[in-house]
Parts: structure tokens; sequence; C-alpha cells
């Protein structure tokens, strides 16, 4: 009977550190809340390619974007892109007025994401573009929680930040 008990503690034991190093593995990647905007879906077979947009309506002037989740395929490993855009709608302001955060800010994956992201970084000469490489390293479904920051290129408006989601599936 203590030989049944022993083996039943140890593989309990087992059992508890296994969740453990389940959890951490998840550790990097927050849990998205259910989709309540369209996702964009990168399967591999086009672009994964994001518009954002800046809309002043309101002081601080704030970020939209048209899919909050970018949803990534197992095994697709894409650039994805992201570009400041103007809806089609008089109130927002010219793109051309905004541009990502300098110094290749525009787009943060904060914390172990980077492992999982890399090269992100504006497209050259035209700052309203930005791209980061998705590098998918691990299996299962993962979410990642990112910065968007833009700022007005004359310094006159104030821009606040938006963090939507990049799902690894």
């Amino acid at each position: 009977m203590r030989t049944r008990a022993l083996i039943a503690a140890a593989i309990a034991a087992f059992i508890l550190i296994g969740c453990g190093q389940q959890q951490k593995a998840a550790g990097p990647a927050a849990r998205a809340p259910a989709p309540k905007s369209k996702a964009l879906h990168c399967d591999g077979t086009g672009a994964c390619k994001l518009s954002v947009w800046v809309d002043c309506s309101a002081s601080p002037c704030t970020i939209g974007i048209d899919s909050e989740f970018a949803v990534v395929a197992s095994q697709v490993k894409p650039h994805i892109d992201w570009e400041i855009t103007k809806p089609n709608d008089a109130t927002h302001p010219t793109p051309a007025d905004f541009q990502f955060a300098p110094n290749d800010k525009g787009i943060v994956f904060p914390g172990d994401s980077t492992q999982v992201f890399s090269d992100c970084k504006s497209n050259g000469a035209d700052a309203r573009k930005f791209s980061c490489k998705d590098n998918q390293t691990d299996s299962g479904i993962y979410a990642y929680k990112y910065i968007v920051t833009i700022v007005d290129r004359t310094g006159a408006k104030a821009v606040t930040p938006f963090d939507p989601w990049v799902i690894n599936n």
C-alpha cells in the first residue's frame, strides 16, 4: 500500500511539473480576448497587410486599424506589413501628416515576443510603412499583444498608442 501511495505521489508530481512547464512555454503569449472585429488571416497565399489610420476628431488623436487581430496560420512565417492610410472618410487627417515612431519604435512586441518577431523596421524613406518578420517558433496557439505608435510629423498633435494582437495558430 505504501508503494502505491509513493507511485501516486510521483505521478502527481510529474503532472504538476508538466503543467508548470506548459504555462512557462505560453508565458510570452498573453491570452487574446475573443475577436470583436474582423481578423486578418495570414495563410501564406497573399500579403499579410494591415491598414492603420489616425482619427483626430477628439484630442488626443487615436489610432484605428482595419483588423485588430492578425491570425497567422501554422508553419507560415510571413512579413506582417502595416501602412498608414486614409479611410474613405473626410474627417480623418491626411496620412502624409503622420509616420510610425522613429528609431524602429512604430511597432513594438514587448517582452519575450522579440524572439518570435524580428526585423521590425520602418520601410526606408516611407515612414508610413512598417514591417516585422513573424518567425513563429512554437507550435500551438499563441497570442501576442503589440503596440502601434504613430507620431505627427509636425509635432502639433498627440497620438495615443494602440495595442492590437497577432495570433500564431
